[in-house]
């Protein structure tokens, strides 16, 4: 065998022993955290099924002077000059007993949870992709 087939089948093995590896590190933190509780949610991953209970959460929200409310779908660009200025915001849900939501901020949609913390920077979209926000 000469050197080149060496290299090539020791590369191979290499690879290999690395996808084994993480393989194995996944199911171990996965078996780890069989458990979950976020945001008074339960998860529970098995592999026979998964079980999520959910709490009643109510978010409703008065409006205060100084928020920004934005439809679904509707885009606010942040400039110092308009409506929406560049900073840090907490993002709140603006229809009764939703507590996630789907926004787009910049490029990239994200979901976020009623309370979360947001900076948006000056330039960025911001696009509501499922339901009314509120940004205070």
């Amino acid at each position: 065998m000469s050197i080149i087939n060496w290299v090539l089948v020791g590369s191979i093995a290499v690879v290999l022993i690395i996808c084994l590896a993480t393989t194995i590190a996944a199911e171990l933190k996965l078996k780890k955290n069989k458990v979950k509780q976020k945001n008074q949610t339960t998860y529970t991953n098995s592999n026979q099924n998964e079980v999520k209970t959910e709490a009643i959460i109510s978010t409703d929200v008065s409006l205060r002077k100084g928020d920004i409310v934005i439809e679904a779908q509707k885009t606010i660009i942040a400039s110092e000059n308009g409506t929406l200025h560049p900073g840090k915001y907490s993002i709140l849900s603006a229809e009764s007993n939703v507590d996630s939501f789907n926004v787009r901020i910049g490029k990239f949609v994200k979901e976020y949870h009623h309370g979360d913390v947001v900076v948006i920077a000056d330039g960025e979209e911001v696009t509501p992709t499922s339901h009314k926000i509120i940004l205070r």
